[in-house]
């Protein structure tokens, strides 16, 4: 596989691509949309009602993620092939397979990852604690004593040396998954799963990219949060007097996730066309460009 790509990503234009599928589109795929709003509602009800994480909670979780790898396997369809499975566009095939294979290998990825680093800070806060001869248990008696207690351990320097290395892990989590930005299309694209394969072709775009996607998320988020925040206080505020009923959370819920799932659209319209412009054949066999009409 070449490292050379086609070229530089046009921030301006792909981000334009992504709004002008949502505007062209967002008929078709509002009661996608809808559907997996109230989803997420549903599950962030019954996080919120429960004291621990339970079986339960956990398969709302999947139900949400599972319908949001339907949608985007569905986006990536009609922005590449065309094919809009009717009435809702959300179906569940080799696609949808293929991509909770790409999403379970995401969740190993940053999994591990999150896991190790976790353990390597924990093991040296426990030697920090140990060194300036702090009392452990007074984490649980008396947490804002300990913390004062380890900030003074730590020092100035300390500080500085937890910020950087917190900025750092951050950094490198959000690199890789901007350069893995296109694994979802691809697999849709060609009809198999490819991850590490597409780390090459998003070389020398890692700015570019995070700048398209943002300037989708920002107008959408800031916008979409406005109207969210106005309408839950009046759905919440409509049912103070009577009790907040399991439906009146789950459709405040729904309408504080709406938004998410405008984004959604948006964004894997725009990693659509970042596909046609940036991929590359893998191998002799490969089904080649996929054109974007």
């Amino acid at each position: 596989m070449s490292d050379v790509l086609p070229g530089k990503v046009p921030i301006l234009e792909s981000a334009g691509v992504g709004f002008s599928y949502l505007k062209t589109h967002w008929a078709k795929w509002l009661p996608a949309i809808g559907i997996l709003s109230l989803i997420a509602g549903w599950h962030e009800w019954r996080v919120l009602g429960s004291t621990s994480l339970n079986f339960v909670s956990i398969g709302t979780f999947c139900v949400w993620q599972l319908v949001n790898i339907m949608m985007v396997a569905g986006v990536y369809r009609d922005a590449l092939r065309k094919e809009f499975a009717a009435p809702l566009g959300l179906t569940f095939g080799r696609d949808e397979v293929n991509l909770v294979g790409v999403f379970l290998c995401f969740f190993l990825i940053f999994g591990v990852s999150g896991f190790f680093v976790a353990f390597i800070l924990t093991a040296a806060l426990f030697g920090l604690v140990a060194n300036a001869g702090l009392d452990p248990s007074l984490a649980d008696s008396n947490p804002e004593e300990f913390s004062r207690q380890l900030v003074e351990a730590m020092g100035s320097a300390g500080g500085l040396l937890v910020l950087l290395i917190g900025i750092t892990v951050l950094f490198a989590f959000l690199f890789t998954l901007i350069r893995l930005t296109l694994a979802h299309v691809a697999t849709v694209a060609r009809g198999r799963i490819l991850i590490f394969q597409t780390w090459a072709w998003t070389k020398g775009n890692f700015w570019r990219i995070f700048a398209t996607l943002l300037l989708i998320g920002l107008p959408i988020g800031l916008i979409g949060g406005i109207v969210s925040s106005v309408l839950n206080s009046i759905i919440l505020s409509g049912a103070a007097e009577g009790g907040q009923s399991a439906i009146v959370l789950i459709i405040a819920g729904a309408v504080a996730h709406f938004p998410e799932g405008i984004a959604l659209v948006a964004w894997t319209a725009t990693t659509a066309h970042l596909y046609v412009g940036l991929q590359q054949s893998d191998d002799e066999n490969s089904e080649g460009p996929i054109a974007l009409d």
